[in-house]
C-alpha cells in the first residue's frame, strides 16, 4: 500500500499545484489516492484527494518559519518537510511517496512501476539527474538526487532510525555535515 503525498498554499495551487492534482487524477489509477497539505486554502472536495492542513503539522514548524537564523530557501523548503515528517508519524502505509506539487503527469501511470520499483529491500527511492557541468560551465559529472519524487519504506527496519535522524535535523536546527539545509 503507498500513500502519495503533496503540499502546497493557494498562490503554488494557483501557479502549477491545481496541474499536478489535476493530471495526478487523470493519469494514476483510480485506486491510488493523493494526501494534499494545504497552507492556508481549501481544495474542491474528490473522494480521491485527502487534505491535512498545516495546522496540523509538528508545531516546531511555525518557530521554524519563526526563527531568525533559518533563511527563506530553508523556510521554503521547510514546508515541504514538515509534512513529510508528519506523514512518516501518521501514514499506515508500506511507502510514502512525495510528488513535489510541479510534477505534472503527462502519460498513464500503471500500478505495476510502483509495484516493480518500490522493493521492500530498499529504504528508499529517488530520482538521480546527471549533470556535465555546473553552474559556471566547467565540465565535469556529478549525480544529484532530485527529490521531487521520491519514497520512503516504512515498513524497512531502518525506516525510524531516517526518520528519527530527519526529524532531529530540523529540531535542533542541525546542520552540520550538509551542504545546504535543504532540498
Amino acid at each position: 500500500m503507498i500513500e502519495i503525498i503533496t503540499s502546497m498554499d493557494q498562490r503554488y495551487h494557483d501557479l502549477i499545484g491545481k496541474d499536478c492534482v489535476d493530471s495526478f487524477l487523470k493519469y494514476w489509477p483510480s485506486s491510488c489516492g493523493l494526501t494534499v497539505y494545504v497552507e492556508h486554502m481549501m481544495l474542491p472536495v474528490n473522494e480521491r484527494i485527502k487534505i491535512i492542513d498545516f495546522d496540523d503539522l509538528d508545531p516546531d514548524y511555525t518557530v521554524f518559519q519563526a526563527d531568525p537564523d533559518c533563511n527563506q530557501s530553508e523556510k521554503k523548503f521547510a514546508k515541504k518537510a514538515y509534512t513529510i515528517m508528519h506523514a512518516m508519524h501518521h501514514s499506515k502505509a508500506d511507502w510514502i511517496v512525495w510528488l513535489d506539487a510541479d510534477v505534472i503527469s503527462i502519460a498513464d501511470m500503471p500500478e505495476e512501476l510502483w509495484t516493480a520499483l518500490l522493493d521492500a529491500q530498499h529504504l528508499s527511492l529517488y530520482m538521480g539527474v546527471n549533470y556535465t557541468s555546473d553552474k559556471s560551465g566547467k565540465k565535469g559529472a556529478w549525480l544529484v538526487p532530485e527529490t521531487g519524487v521520491f519514497a520512503v519504506n516504512t515498513r524497512h527496519p531502518d525506516f525510524a532510525t531516517l526518520r528519527d535522524e530527519y526529524c532531529r535535523r530540523y529540531r535542533e536546527r542541525d546542520r552540520h555535515g550538509l551542504r545546504r539545509f535543504y532540498d
